[in-house]
């Protein structure tokens, strides 16, 4: 908590994107397929194919801006799931549906490798990504963009440059009649000579750096929430003990990935795409072992396991274009109560955070779904497991950083 200077009111800092609609907000534009490469497509280059969360059936070379508000703004038709979640962007220009959870932007400092797949290692490069293709999608019918469409994704990549080339021409966004390099990028970046597909600079720009140094020392010391109030120092101090100890000391060990001390950085480990998701069994769409160095092939789990979809985000885009494996960077573990879902994609839900924690630490959920670690764990033996995992959830959610 803390006073403020003008009124002496007591508020407490809030992960401020929780509950956010990126999703309505595109879909109010005149113009919501000039978003197209992160919208989910069905691909003639797959045969119709399509990836995405729920039964959206994908955006067809001849689908209008109706259709692309549905999946914006639509749910599934079962579960009732958006396909665009709340609290949800989506910073990859592959054409499946894959928003994710939107990471916080507080204390930075302590966080690392960003986007979850972890493919930037340096906040700098993730944000320029952000800068000159998130927000300026027109990067990817440069050259450069177009080469790194097609390292991504091959046909597929190739295909969603010629399908977004016709939609802005058809939108006139681009004139008839004018080359499309006299039009695109609008993004105003100071260097235009990286290599395509390179950190620093995937679609070869790159905004002013001086920028990019000045908004990471601003979110750098952003403070993180405050813990709420109302949490029983005692509850919590068990809590803690059970987040530190090991399973044979009755605790949950979750040390063993997690930083003990909330004031430590996030240690910088990919956990492997199998040991978050045991079921997960991909189909290879496309090689890519080919390029130096190499990169994981593009792959995607379609049916196997009760949440096939936990590796969407992952389909294209992970960290093994910096040399490491696929799967999910870990999580900064601070504001956890301004929350109600969790893991990458949301999927762990409930109606505020303490019901949402204990139904990702319960081991109701099943060894086959997503994060599958829970307290207590397999076979361990506590005397009463739902008083320990109350425990664990009032820890989390007092965890803040000073």
């Amino acid at each position: 908590m803390r006073r403020t200077a003008a009124a002496g009111l007591k508020v407490r800092r809030r992960n401020v994107a929780e509950g956010l609609d990126v999703g309505a907000i595109l879909a109010v534009a005149d113009n919501p397929r000039a978003y197209l490469p992160f919208l989910q497509l069905a691909f003639e280059s797959l045969g119709g194919a399509t990836i995405g969360n729920g039964d959206f059936p994908g955006l067809r070379r001849d689908s209008d801006d109706a259709e692309a508000r549905a999946y914006l703004t639509g749910s599934d038709s079962d579960t009732g799931r958006r396909y665009y979640p709340l609290t949800s962007f989506d910073a990859t220009p592959d054409g499946i549906g894959n928003a994710t959870y939107i990471l916080p932007f507080f204390r930075t400092d302590l966080a690392a490798p960003w986007g979850h797949s972890g493919a930037f290692e340096r906040l700098e490069d993730f944000n320029n990504l952000v800068y000159t293709v998130a927000l300026d999608p027109t990067s990817l019918l440069t050259e450069s963009g177009r080469a790194f469409l097609n390292v991504l994704a091959g046909p597929v990549g190739d295909e969603i440059a010629e399908r977004y080339e016709e939609t802005l021409r058809e939108t006139g966004v681009i004139p008839e009649g004018v080359a499309t390099a006299d039009v695109v990028p609008f993004v105003d970046a100071a260097r235009d000579d990286l290599s395509p597909g390179s950190a620093a600079g995937p679609v070869s720009l790159r905004v002013d750096e001086a920028r990019l140094q000045a908004l990471n020392a601003y979110t750098d010391q952003l403070p993180a929430p405050s813990a709420p109030d109302g949490l029983d120092p005692t509850q919590v101090a068990l809590g803690e003990q059970i987040f530190l100890g090991s399973r044979s000391e009755g605790g949950a060990n979750c040390v063993s990935c997690h930083s003990a001390d909330p004031n430590a950085p996030v240690r910088d480990v990919i956990v492997g795409i199998a040991s978050m998701y045991r079921p997960y069994d991909p189909s290879v769409l496309f090689e890519r072992s080919v390029f130096s160095p190499p990169l994981s092939d593009v792959q995607v789990n379609l049916t196997s396991g009760p949440h096939p979809s936990y590796d969407n985000s992952l389909v294209v885009l992970d960290a093994s274009i910096r040399g490491e494996v696929r799967g999910l960077a870990k999580p900064l573990l601070l504001a956890l109560d301004s929350k109600n879902r969790f893991l990458h994609d949301g999927s762990v839900a409930g109606v505020d955070a303490s019901d949402a924690l204990d139904r990702l630490l319960d081991p109701a959920r099943g060894p086959d779904a997503p994060h599958p670690f829970y307290f207590p764990g397999t076979g361990q033996s506590v005397s009463d497991p739902a008083v320990g995992r109350a425990a664990l959830v009032d820890y989390l959610r007092s965890r803040s950083a000073q």
